[in-house]
């Protein structure tokens, strides 16, 4: 394996592992906002 195939391999890792976080966040973000929706609903009721 060449150097140029090594540093490639690592950079694709990484771009992978920031969308993985990113998606990770959002789903995150989602859960959270559907956690307070749904807590307002219940103390609205």
């Amino acid at each position: 394996m060449s150097i140029l195939e090594l540093s490639f391999n690592q950079d694709n890792m990484t771009h992978l592992e920031l969308y993985l976080n990113n998606i990770r966040k959002l789903i995150h973000c989602i859960w959270t906002l559907s956690c307070i929706i749904e807590a307002g609903r219940i103390s609205l009721s």
